[in-house]
């Protein structure tokens, strides 16, 4: 039986940011596509059951990352989600 690769969804709202994981993923032999709008990830795991990870920007605009992912959860208990952020916190000594 032949392998396929497994599918990313890639949610950013910056395009560049999706870009370069979606290259990334690629280069790793995954199939990745982006999405920039969250509100529209629900629909796109309802349509195609075919993704089996989601990579969600924590800080986008409509929504956050977390309440994205809690919807994606709500739909389906089983979902692999992992959130992520190019920002340091506000607390962080660094920043």
């Amino acid at each position: 039986m032949e392998r396929h690769p497994e599918t990313v969804l890639v949610v950013d709202d910056d395009p560049e940011v999706a870009d370069v994981h979606v290259r990334l993923l690629g280069g790793l032999g995954y199939a990745a596509r982006p999405q920039s709008n969250p509100e529209l990830v629900e629909a796109s795991l309802v349509r195609d059951s075919r993704i089996d990870l989601v990579l969600l920007d924590q800080s986008m605009p409509e929504m956050t990352g977390m309440e994205a992912a809690a919807q994606i959860q709500r739909q389906d208990p089983e979902a692999r989600v992992i959130l992520s952020s190019g920002h340091l916190a506000v607390d962080d000594p660094q920043s």
